[in-house]
């Protein structure tokens, strides 16, 4: 601890005084604390006397100094370090000890507690970090109060320990996950650890999951504090070798959280930058003790690399450059502030064309010095290219400079204050004197969005929280550097690496939304973020007491100076890009789709001309450079269509595309079945020749006319679209990702659906859109639940059904197709860079039941900048080789991403009733099985609806393990796939890979399904759809799900009756599920919703499979695509048993039961109310089915009661197992034919049936009618049997009629009257017509045949008028 003395009026102390340089007192031995003090006093008193003589006050002062300022603890022995002194620093060495050995005393504790308390009060976003922050920044919360309240707490029963005081507190702040919130201990603690190996990025990696390789060691420390000779020789043979893994994961993806607390000092609230930030401040061997960095043995995870297969844990090594024996020295004018080195502002020409201005910073002065470096340059330059790489600090008036002048506008940066009791009364205090001295909160400072005061304070609620505003204001900054320049540059670029903070972020995120590009280094294999961070304006603690004195600030809430050497810095404004308060901009997500690849070690010029190859090679006109607000831009198709169609692709680029999905659909497994597909009816029967259709393309590859779009849109058109399967998608490159939408969705009802309007936007899915200036819909609203009678002049439901034939992305089932219309609204809202056949949609008329039209253009939201669709892809592109020379991979399988689902993707339980549980399962993603496990054990109800509607699919092992829970153990799945040059290819290099690396056709992999003589690998010849090729063998998976971890614990739950519940739209994994466990067990049916009316059966999913999106890579396995286009096909085909002929992809499974259209098909509700009934077809007792054709007015829940009182028998006896109905002409009347379960009840099964059987043959005969009898009886309605197992039939449907009575009914037996007028006969007996007979046969046939079109045409119109009446549930086998 050092004491500089006060000068006297006539002599002054020379220098500092040291209590242990000056003392002995550490060296005697003496007990206690107050003996070692009195010996440092006298030692010092006695100096002081000898070097001068002074006043009394002043030797008063001195001695009150001394007493204070001398240390008031012991350092243990061995502690006393000098000044860059390095020790070993291992698990248990004796520096953590020496560290955590200073005290603190109860005074200071509550002086420091206190300031940091109160500097915190002004930190803005404490009421969002209370609640939580939401997606995409998924950390725990941070209750700030309650946090100090842990704090003072622990204070209060523990020990005096000065380290693990200021650590807590230090831990707080860090929580925060703010880089501009910074709490650094006192300077005794300045104390830093190193590792011997100092890690970096390999140029050209990127994090991605499953990936080995990222990280080398780029140099070693050889210190001797590190080991002995042998360890040092170690160390230094690691120089230069490849990482494969770091703390026990794969090498990049651990380099974060799993070897960091989250909390780490200078992280993010953005996960997916930390780990980039871990690279850049060397945080993996580098760590600072004053920082706040905790002891590195105390880590999540020992620190342990894998190199070349061996793993190795060194010791840290600590430097110390404090003295552990002055921590309780007073905080003075002498203090060192703790300031990072910057880099200065460069300029650097890449080009004749082309600049870089390389921002390190964006602190005061920096857009004058970039002035200054342009006029000496002297030169002016086509394009610029930011760099902001690590510009993590800056002022927010640079930003605003350096924004104006690369906009050529005025686009203010906003700012906010939520106001604490402190800076509440300075706020007042400096509104009293009009802000003057240069005060933080002065109205010289800011002006107001509208001009009001800047005094003025607003009471906002958000995060469940009301506090006091300030009024959104932005920075009163001083002339811009840039006022009397006009922007050289006809196009500016950004290059980040996502450690853009504070200012920069703002900057960055304002520059985009100007339609500015920006690239970043790929943080995650996921994400693409450009900044981070933009919290607000950061102030010192020094400006901080500075205000307080100068206003003379009084209360509890009033920061006072340190009463030891700590310093902070905090955050006192928000920064917004626009107007909207709801979000700040530190809670927003800034992400770019356009990525390059490079690390710290990459040249800054290499880095440059590999960003210049990215700029696109055409020009857009400024109508087309569409200006992005929260990452939209909202335009008509038809300025959109104008645009796209400018974009070119070369004809080289065209081969070349084409060239991939050659390879790519070489392998797809069902070539030969797309060409001659066996009857699956009512599966679509395909005809497409993929060889065919993509020569065709080339053909037209060299046609100038044909731009970018419409060529990409053809291969989807051509190639993939005619396929219908949703596992096999081209999707167009990202520039393209845009939405088209209507201002409506629609709605089907009944069996032969009507269409009616269910919604006008924007109270659906589209609500993040702004209104469109072309979309007038306030008639329009007014129809909502009308019905709709044509759609572009034909009727509306037939329009749609030849759309979702047309459209058949989805299912070969035309049915589930049809629903996706509704469930998944695509034919009113239609996503232009995925795989939908037909590009640009056409313009929609609807025609109301009124017969009033309306007609919208169709609104394009643009998310993607139209300028860069000829950028290389990212997923493909041709690694290079290694920082070290060693060979790269030879190629590479990625995953990717897709999702098909909307809405909620967490699992759902709701009890129905006492005795049926419903579970909604929307997708098989992770923790499927946790999320049931924790619910359903604790139901007891024997029936269960698992609604599996739009489960686009997920994991296979989900799926498996839920079926073994449900039910019994699945079997193991079988798998084949195509041989292709390509896959021989990948198949051969696979066998000299490891079995951990992230291949799928490696020689361990997979389990022949004909034993281990038998390699899966080998080829054999299959003989389908008339065609030969060459597939492997049939294998199982490496594994089985069922071999994995069981969440269940081996228990079982045993429902009396499951019903699965689907629209169709239940895809892969999901179709897997509902496949297995409905076809194995007789307790489960299934229940399909909607579908295409007069098709007889629909499938209750959609293709099946285990198909995973993938991208390869790698040249001599599949070239780079030239553009960023993405491919997915699926590269194994399925099948459940060695037999099997077919692969699932091509197997049709009916529904049992099928329920109508309904209005709203979210209404699940009503939906699982429909499904329950059909529950009860399911008994343990005898059985008979009893098949019956008959007309009548009569509902599927009503049957069973009928036909228990016609045979009197008990009504749980009799169950509807299917019903398929046709509506008949004339009275409101259908023809059914249903398979009617008899079970044991009052009479045996047997005798019911014959009971049955009687009774119609008592009816059909003109006998007792006990169908009419039973009906009046029970208020039901009555049939009239046709035929019941075949014993009974009738074929003429139109001599049926319902029977409404019990009198008489005329039949075709009764006689009619005599005429009286005899037939004459010719000459060989027969009768002959007379010329009157002849004539009245004549006319009655011409009147008859006129009633029945009259009868036809008022029976058709009536049905139209009562369609939607016929909601009678429709069933069939």
């Amino acid at each position: 601890m050092t004491i500089w003395f006060l000068k006297g009026k006539s002599k002054s102390f020379p220098g500092p005084l040291t209590c242990q340089q000056q003392t002995s007192c550490s060296k005697i031995k003496t007990s206690g604390r107050q003996a070692n003090l009195r010996c440092r006093l006298s030692v010092h008193l006695s100096f002081i006397i000898r070097a001068t003589t002074m006043r009394a006050s002043q030797l008063f002062l001195v001695a009150a100094l001394c007493l204070t300022a001398c240390s008031a603890y012991d350092l243990p022995v061995g502690c006393n370090f000098t000044k860059g002194q390095r020790v070993f620093a291992g698990q248990d060495a004796a520096i953590y000890s020496c560290i955590q050995a200073p005290t603190i005393s109860s005074e200071t504790k509550s002086k420091v507690f206190n300031t940091t308390r109160n500097l915190l009060r002004s930190y803005p976003f404490r009421d969002i970090l209370a609640e939580g922050p939401t997606a995409p920044f998924y950390v725990s919360q941070v209750d700030i109060e309650a946090a100090f309240e842990s704090i003072a707490y622990y204070n209060t029963h523990n020990s005096d320990r000065a380290f693990s005081f200021y650590s807590r507190l230090s831990d707080l702040i860090d929580r925060l996950m703010d880089p501009n919130v910074k709490f650094r201990l006192p300077e005794c603690f300045d104390v830093t650890f190193y590792h011997p190996l100092i890690i970096a990025k390999k140029e050209g990696s990127r994090p991605s999951t499953g990936s080995t390789g990222n990280l080398y060691v780029k140099d070693v420390r050889t210190w001797p504090e590190f080991g002995n000779d042998t360890v040092l020789e170690q160390i230094r043979g690691l120089k230069g070798k490849t990482i494969e893994k770091l703390s026990g994961g794969t090498a990049l993806d651990q380099y974060s959280y799993s070897v960091l607390p989250y909390s780490t000092p200078g992280f993010t609230l953005d996960s997916s930058i930390n780990g980039i930030l871990t690279i850049a401040k060397n945080l993996i061997d580098t760590r600072s003790l004053r920082d706040g960095h905790p002891f590195p043995t105390s880590t999540y995870r020992h620190l342990t690399f894998t190199i070349e297969g061996k793993t190795y844990e060194f010791p840290f090594v600590a430097e110390i450059n404090g003295n552990l024996s002055d921590c309780d020295a007073p905080h003075t004018s002498a203090t060192k502030q703790v300031t990072e080195p910057v880099s200065p502002v460069q300029l650097r020409e890449v080009d004749d064309n082309t600049v870089a201005v390389v921002l390190p910073h964006l602190q005061n002065g920096t857009n004058a010095e970039v002035m200054r470096l342009f006029e000496e340059k002297n030169k002016t330059y086509k394009n610029v290219i930011i760099d902001v790489i690590d510009n993590m600090k800056g002022s927010i008036c640079e930003a605003q400079y350096l924004l104006d002048y690369l906009t050529g506008g005025s686009d203010p940066i906003w700012e906010d204050i939520v106001y604490s009791n402190y800076t509440l009364q300075l706020m007042k205090m400096a509104e009293a004197t009009n802000g003057s001295d240069d005060v933080m909160l002065g109205d010289h400072l800011w002006e107001t969005v509208d001009g009001s005061s800047v005094w003025s304070v607003e009471q906002l609620t958000r995060a469940n929280s009301t506090n006091n505003f300030s009024t959104l204001r932005k920075r009163k900054c001083a002339p811009s550097p840039w006022i009397n320049h006009k922007p050289y540059f006809e196009k500016v670029y950004v290059l980040s690496n996502g450690l853009c903070m504070s200012a920069c972020a703002v900057l960055t995120a304002k520059l985009s939304s100007h339609g500015v590009t920006i690239f970043s280094e790929r943080s995650t294999y996921s994400v693409l973020r450009y900044a981070t961070s933009a919290s607000g304006m950061v102030v010192t603690d020094e400006e901080m007491f500075r205000q307080a004195e100068h206003w003379n600030a009084t209360g509890d809430d009033v920061p006072a100076r340190w009463p030891v050497t700590v310093s902070m810095e905090t955050v006192v404004t928000e920064y917004y890009s626009e107007q909207d308060r709801s979000h700040p901009d530190q809670f927003k997500s800034s992400n770019t789709g356009n990525s390059i690849t490079f690390s710290h070690e990459t040249d800054k010029d290499t880095l440059y001309h590999q960003l210049i190859e990215k700029f696109p090679s055409y020009e857009l006109p400024q109508r087309c450079q569409f200006k992005m607000m929260k990452g939209i831009a909202i335009t008509s198709l038809e300025q959109y269509k104008e645009c796209v169609d400018m974009i070119p692709l070369s004809e080289k680029k065209k081969r070349l595309v084409l060239d991939n999905v050659k390879r790519m659909m070489d392998m797809y497994p069902f070539s030969d079945l797309a060409k001659n597909t066996p009857d699956q009816s009512p599966l679509r029967k395909l005809d497409h020749d993929i060889n065919a259709a993509i020569e065709k393309l080339r053909s037209r590859a060299n046609d100038s006319t044909i731009g970018a779009f419409s060529f990409y849109q053809s291969i989807t058109d051509d190639v993939t679209a005619p396929l219908a399967d949703a596992h096999t998608q081209f999707t167009k490159p990202s520039c393209f990702n845009s939405i088209v939408a209507q201002p409506f969705n629609l709605t089907a009802v009944g069996d032969f659906p009507e269409i009616y309007l269910r919604e006008v936007f924007f109270d659906g899915k589209m609500e993040m859109i702004p209104k469109a200036p072309f979309w007038n819909t306030t008639e329009f609203r007014t129809y909502v639940g009308k019905k709709i009678l044509k759609i572009n002049g034909d009727d509306a439901t037939e329009h749609l059904i030849d759309f979702a034939r047309s459209h058949p992305i989805y299912s070969k089932d035309d049915s589930v197709n049809f629903n996706q219309i509704f469930n998944m609204e695509m034919f009113t809202i239609r996503m232009l860079h995925s795989g939908v056949a037909g590009g640009f949609p056409e313009n929609v008329t609807l025609e109301m039941e009124d017969h009033k039209t309306f007609s919208f253009p169709w609104l394009t939201v643009v998310a993607d900048d139209l300028s860069q669709c000829d950028q290389t892809s990212e997923y493909t592109k041709k690694r290079e080789a290694s920082l070290n020379g060693e060979e790269s991979r030879v190629f590479a399988m990625k995953k990717r991403q897709e999702d098909f689902l909307l809405g909620d993707q967490n699992v759902s339980v709701k009890e129905m009733n006492d005795d049926t549980l419903v579970i909604k399962i929307p997708s098989f993603g992770v923790k499927v099985n946790q999320q049931l496990n924790q619910t359903l054990p604790q139901h007891t109800h024997k029936k269960l609806i698992i609604d599996v509607s739009g489960n686009g699919g997920g994991l296979v092992c989900e799926a498996m393990e839920l079926i073994r829970y449900l039910a019994t153990p699945p079997p193991r799945m079988i798998f084949d796939f195509k041989w292709s040059s390509l896959t021989w290819r990948m198949q051969q290099k696979s066998m000299n890979m490891t079995p951990d690396t992230f291949l799928y056709f490696g020689p361990d992999r997979y389990e022949s399904v004909e034993g281990a003589d038998h390699p899966w690998w080998t080829p054999i010849n299959v003989t389908r759809a008339n065609s030969t090729s060459l597939h492997s063998s049939r294998f199982y998976l490496e594994r089985s799900c069922l071999d994995s971890t069981d969440i269940w614990n081996g228990t079982k739950r045993n429902y009396n009756e499951i019903l699965i519940l689907s629209d169709g739209l239940c895809g892969s994994a999901c179709a897997m599920f509902t496949t297995l466990i409905s076809t194995l067990h007789d307790h489960v049916r299934t229940v399909v919703t909607g579908g295409i009316p007069g098709q007889e059966k629909m499938s209750y999913s959609t293709f099946p499979g285990v198909s995973k999106y993938y991208q390869m890579e790698g040249e001599d396995v599949l070239q780079a695509w030239p553009t960023d286009v993405h491919m997915q096909i699926p590269f194994v085909e399925l099948f459940l048993s060695k037999e099997q002929e077919l692969p699932e992809e091509f197997s049709f499974y009916a529904a049992d039961y099928r329920l109508p259209h309904l209005y709203d098909w979210r209404d699940i509700d009503t939906i699982y109310n429909e499904t329950h009934e059909f529950f009860g077809w399911i008994s343990t007792s005898t059985t008979e089915d009893v098949t019956m054709t008959f007309v009548g007015d009569i509902t599927r829940a009503d049957l069973p009661k009928l036909i228990a009182a016609v045979v009197q028998t008990g009504v749980e006896s009799v169950t509807v197992k299917s019903w398929e109905s046709q509506s008949v002409a004339g009275k409101r009347a259908q023809k059914v034919k249903s398979v009617i379960t008899l079970s044991d009840g009052k009479m045996k099964a047997t005798e019911a049936k014959k009971a049955l059987i009687a009774a119609v043959v008592q009816q059909k005969s003109g006998g007792e009618d006990k169908f009419a009898e039973s009906a009046k009886t029970n208020n039901l309605p009555s049939i009239l049997v046709a035929s019941v197992d075949g014993d009974i039939d009738t074929t003429t449907e139109t001599t049926i009629q319902p029977k409404t009575s019990t009198s008489e009914t005329a039949t075709s037996t009764s006689e009619p009257k005599t005429s009286t007028t005899e037939p004459s006969s010719d000459q060989s007996g027969h009768g002959t017509l007379t010329k009157p007979q002849v004539a009245g046969i004549v006319v009655g046939s011409i009147a008859g045949v006129v009633l029945i079109g009259v009868v036809v045409f008022l029976v058709v119109r009536y049905k139209r008028r009562q369609g939607g009446a016929y909601y009678a549930l429709t069933q069939y086998e």
